[in-house]
């Protein structure tokens, strides 16, 4: 998959995640007049046909939470698929060979100096 086609992926999984949170509101919104007809309006008849659409309700709503708990942000989708393309492209590797050359210089510049400094200390005045 190249890069193009995953960024369209990321973004139509995070459509999905958006409808999914809409749908968990919507239902929401039909769970508690339900639960509230279960408690306040209560009789015997009704009971078993009441509870059942309510258990269903709930499967349904533990579902959807389920579902949107498993997808990741958007942002994380993107970092995820970044850090997959720059380890294929090999750049960390030349960033780290760089960078262990500019310090390996730099310690020894500081040697040098050091070095420099002590010979000037260690001089005897006449």
């Amino acid at each position: 998959m190249n890069l193009y086609q995953a960024l369209y992926v990321v973004n139509v999984v995070h459509n999905i995640d958006e409808a999914l949170a809409l749908l968990i509101g919507f239902g929401i919104l039909v769970l508690v007049p339900t639960l509230l007809k279960y408690f306040i309006f209560r009789s015997e008849k009704e009971d078993s046909s009441l509870e059942l659409k309510l258990i269903k309700k709930s499967w349904v709503l533990l579902l959807l939470l389920s579902l949107n708990a498993a997808i990741p942000s958007k942002s994380t989708m993107y970092m995820m698929l970044g850090v997959k393309y720059l380890d294929q492209s090999g750049i960390p590797k030349k960033v780290s060979e760089a960078l262990e050359l500019k310090l390996d210089e730099y310690i020894e510049e500081l040697k040098d100096d050091n070095e420099n400094k002590n010979s000037r200390n260690n001089k005897k005045p006449y």
